[in-house]
């Protein structure tokens, strides 16, 4: 549909503007209620036919504004994200409408006002949940490293809760499949800390421990769609192999939720990861493999309450003497795992022989 000057003055705006427009749309859409179809003439009543202010704004974007002005109403977005972070009388759903208009016309250049408006300005500190709507807009921007370094932006800023921490991280896997073990090493810190912070809280008030497992177990759910085998090889080769990044396994294996087991692959004589009847090769140094699998042995026939149970990460309590070039491993290992405080041992294992997967 071609734009006529005479009936459509946005076709003559500049980028200022187009910010000015959209926020004088915005602000009267917002505050008169009872003459909205008179908020952004002369489009007003097209956009309030429409099922949001978004979609209407969206639609006007893609008929009414020339492609060699398209750019300019792109950037208009940031800048009045940019210009209305710190305004107290802003109306917040003016805000969040602006969030999602960037998404859904894929404005990747106003990205970077995200993080001065949501992040770090009173539009996020006076609504936090607009941080949760904000990853769930860049969500629809995946995959896009643009998107990805937005969302990493946000989930360092000064308004990010780390309860969001969950939301962030299937956000930045979204955007950068191939990072996933680089992302869940880079937080793995932090979900940790949320970790003990909601076991702590739930001696007080279970609803905090049970939030955190439900999400838990649906983030464990959600990285396993991206090639287990793939991803946890390179976490493996990464951590440093503590209790407290082990709980990432145990939640991965641990767990009635997320059905994954640890098998021998009978063509190779190594060990794959099992998941939704596929199976993944996965390379397990020698020295790690019988934690790896004491984690698997306590998924499968400990009878106790799935990983939410109060029980602390694996103890090992003898140390490997030696591994050879082929993998034999020489000394004995007793695994178990510390659960109440004393240690529940899973079996004591031989280790004079030759090591699966090595």
């Amino acid at each position: 549909m071609k734009s006529n000057p005479r009936q459509n003055p946005l076709a003559k705006f500049d980028r200022e503007q187009y910010a000015d427009w959209l926020w004088r749309g915005l602000q009267a859409f917002y505050e008169t209620p009872a003459e909205r179809a008179y908020a952004f003439e002369p489009h007003g009543l097209l956009i309030v036919q429409q099922e949001s202010v978004c979609e209407g704004l969206a639609q006007v974007y893609g008929e009414y504004v020339p492609q060699r002005k398209k750019l300019m109403f792109r950037r208009a977005i940031g800048d009045v994200l940019r210009e209305q972070a710190n305004n107290h009388e802003a109306p917040i759903d003016a805000c969040r409408d602006l969030i999602y208009l960037l998404a859904r016309i894929r404005a990747n250049e106003s990205l970077g006002a995200l993080l001065p408006a949501v992040g770090n300005g009173f539009v996020g500190k006076r609504l936090p949940a607009i941080l949760y709507e904000t990853f769930a807009a860049l969500r629809l921007l995946a995959p896009s490293w643009q998107a990805y370094e937005a969302a990493r932006d946000l989930a360092y800023s000064a308004n990010f809760d780390d309860g969001y921490l969950f939301e962030a991280t299937k956000v930045l896997i979204e955007c950068e499949p191939s990072r996933v073990a680089e992302i869940v090493l880079e937080f793995e810190p932090r979900l940790s800390k949320l970790r003990e912070d909601c076991k702590r809280l739930g001696d007080h008030d279970g609803d905090e421990w049970t939030a955190f497992c439900e999400a838990a177990n649906d983030w464990a759910q959600y990285l396993l769609t991206f090639g287990p085998g793939t991803w946890l090889n390179e976490f493996w080769q990464k951590v440093d192999h503590t209790a407290d990044q082990l709980w990432i396994f145990q939640l991965l294996f641990g767990n009635k939720a997320v059905p994954v087991t640890l098998a021998e692959d009978e063509s190779s004589g190594k060990y794959a990861i099992v998941y939704d009847h596929k199976r993944t090769p996965l390379q397990v140094p020698a020295k790690s493999f019988w934690t790896l699998q004491s984690i698997l042995t306590l998924a499968a026939s400990r009878e106790l309450q799935d990983w939410t149970a109060d029980r602390e990460d694996i103890a090992n309590t003898t140390q490997v003497d030696s591994v050879s070039e082929s993998g034999e491993v020489k000394g004995s290992q007793l695994l178990g795992v510390a659960i109440g405080g004393s240690v529940a041992h899973l079996y004591p294992q031989p280790l004079d022989a030759q090591v699966p997967g090595a």
